[in-house]
């Protein structure tokens, strides 16, 4: 994409990404958390916790969304 384009559609660009469940171990969905404790040169206790959906990453689409042009469109199966 030349720059003047790039600058064109810098507003109303878009990404789309195509998935379909993918079942690993019986389970649609995985738990990972992280815990740092406070210490003197970082006194904030930290828990994360992230809840993650399996999928199989099928088409990535960039578009338009004012226009719904789309610009790129790649398939990865």
């Amino acid at each position: 994409m030349s720059v003047s384009d790039a600058k064109k559609y810098k507003e109303s660009l878009s990404v789309l990404l195509i998935c379909k469940p993918y079942i690993e171990d019986d389970a649609l969905t995985f738990t990972s958390s992280c815990h740092n404790k406070p210490t003197f040169d970082s006194p904030i206790e930290i828990n994360d916790s992230v809840l993650s959906i399996n999928v199989e990453l099928i088409e990535v689409w960039i578009y338009d969304f004012k226009t719904g042009k789309i610009l790129y469109k790649q398939n990865y199966l």
